[in-house]
C-alpha cells in the first residue's frame, strides 16, 4: 500500500534535510504539512511535515503506520482487504493456539506427549536455567518453568532476518502466585557468553508482596539480568483465579523497529490488554530468536508455542547424538517410506574413523525416507 507519493517523498525529505541543518545550530522551523492521514474510525489525524533524510527507508515509521492500519482492519473487522496491502504482518486477531486460525501464525510445538528437560528437545535450548541448573520440564502436554530469578529457553529453527516480520504467541499461566512468564523474544548473544533480550510476562501477584492481582509486564533483560525498571507495567487489570487457566499472549513487530504490537487473552478467548504500537526504544536485532522465559518463577506453565517470521532465518543442525532406537519413535521425525519388512532408521553409534558419538543407519530397501517434522518450506522461499 503505498502512502506517499514520490513529490510528497521529496518534498518531506527537503524539508526533513532543511529541519536537521537548522538542529546543528539549536533552531528549528515549522513547516507546512505535506500530507494529512486520517483514522477511518475515529477522530485522529496525523500531519506529516518531514522525513528524516538519513534514513530513506523509513521502517520504523512505515512500521508504526501499518500497525495502525492494521489496528483499525482489525477494528472494522474489514478482513476482505488483502493482508499485503494493509500490513506485512500476516495477522489476524484471533486466538492463534485454540480459537481460530490466524493466517502466517502456526503452533510449531504444543509439547503433547512429550517428556523430560526442555533441552533434550533438539527444537528447544535452555539459555538461562533455573536455580541450581534446573531445566523447564515437559509435562502433562505442557512446559513447566523451573524457580529461579530469570529463566530463558529458545525456539531453535526459526530466527529473524533483516526487516523480517514476526508473530509470535504462548499460553501461559498459573498454579502459584508472585510468578511470571510469558513470551521471549530478540534473544540474542551479549558478546560474552550469555544473552540479551525482552521478556513479555504475565505476572502474578507482581504489583504487592503476596498480592493476587494479575500484572503485565515487559522487561529488557541483558546479560541475563532484568534491567529495571520495567518498560511496561500494568497493575490495574482485571483479576482472575489462580487455578492453572491459561491465557494467550501475543505479539508482533518487524525487525529494525522498535514498535510491537501487544496482546493477551484471557482464558475464554476475550481481549484482556492490548496495546497495538508499543516502543520498545531500541530495534528488534537481525537474527535474534524466540522462546519462552519466567521471573522469580517455580509454578509457570506454558502450552502451544506459536510462530511466524517472514523473511527468517531457519535452519536445522542435528548430530542425533541424543537419540536411541528408531528415528521415527521422535516427535522430530516421520518415517514415510520404510524399508524392506517396514524397517526404520535407526540411532547407532559412530563406526567411521574419526567420526565419534552417534550417526543414523538407513534400512535396506529400495526408496526410504525419513521427513524431518519441525521445519517445512513457505511460498516461493529458497533453501
Amino acid at each position: 500500500m503505498r502512502l506517499l507519493t514520490q513529490g510528497q517523498r521529496r518534498k518531506l525529505l527537503q524539508q526533513g534535510a532543511r529541519q536537521r541543518a537548522l538542529s546543528y545550530r539549536d533552531q528549528s522551523e515549522d513547516f507546512p504539512p505535506v500530507v494529512k492521514l486520517f483514522t477511518p474510525d475515529g477522530a485522529a489525524t496525523w500531519l506529516l511535515s518531514e522525513l528524516d533524510p538519513d534514513d530513506p527507508d523509513l521502517a520504523s515509521v512505515k512500521a508504526r503506520l501499518k500497525q495502525e492500519l492494521n489496528a483499525w482492519r482489525v477494528i472494522t473487522e474489514d478482513y476482505n482487504t488483502s493482508h499485503t496491502e494493509v500490513t506485512r504482518r500476516t495477522l489476524r486477531y484471533e486466538d492463534p493456539t485454540g480459537g481460530g486460525t490466524v493466517p502466517g501464525i502456526r503452533v510449531v510445538d504444543d509439547f503433547d506427549g512429550k517428556s523430560g528437560g526442555l533441552d533434550a528437545d533438539s527444537s528447544w535450548s535452555t539459555l538461562a536455567a533455573g536455580s541450581e541448573g534446573v531445566d523447564f520440564t515437559l509435562a502433562a502436554n505442557g512446559v513447566e518453568a523451573p524457580a529461579g530469578p530469570v529463566t530463558l529457553a529458545r525456539w531453535d529453527p526459526i530466527l529473524v532476518n533483516e526487516q523480517g516480520t514476526f508473530s509470535v504467541a504462548v499460553k501461559t499461566g498459573f498454579d502459584g502466585t508472585g510468578v511470571g512468564g510469558g513470551i521471549a523474544f530478540g534473544i540474542a548473544g551479549d558478546g560474552a557468553g550469555g544473552f540479551n533480550w525482552w521478556q513479555f510476562l504475565l505476572a502474578d501477584g507482581r504489583s504487592a508482596a503476596g498480592g493476587l492481582g494479575k500484572d503485565l509486564r515487559l522487561f529488557r533483560v541483558e546479560s541475563g539480568a532484568q534491567i529495571t525498571p520495567p518498560l511496561l507495567s500494568e497493575d490495574g487489570l482485571s483479576d482472575y483465579s489462580t487455578n492453572g487457566s491459561l491465557f494467550t499472549l501475543e505479539l508482533s513487530g518487524q525487525q529494525g523497529s522498535s514498535l510491537i504490537s501487544l496482546r493477551v487473552l484471557d482464558p475464554t478467548g476475550a481481549v484482556w490488554f492490548s496495546n497495538p504500537s508499543f516502543d520498545l526504544g531500541m530495534p528488534v536485532p537481525a537474527g535474534s530468536g524466540f522462546g519462552i522465559t519466567s521471573w522469580a518463577s517455580g509454578s509457570s506453565i506454558f502450552d502451544d508455542f506459536a510462530l511466524s517470521v517472514n523473511g527468517a532465518l531457519r535452519s536445522a543442525v542435528l548430530d542425533f547424538d541424543s537419540g536411541s532406537g528408531n528415528l521415527s519413535t521422535g516427535a522430530d521425525w516421520n518415517l514415510a517410506s520404510a524399508g524392506n519388512s517396514g524397517a526404520d532408521f535407526v540411532y547407532e553409534t559412530a563406526s567411521f574413523s574419526g567420526e565419534t558419538g552417534q550417526v543414523i543407519d538407513a534400512p535396506a530397501g529400495p526408496n526410504t525416507v525419513a521427513v524431518y517434522n519441525n521445519l517445512s518450506l513457505e511460498s516461493a522461499e529458497s533453501f
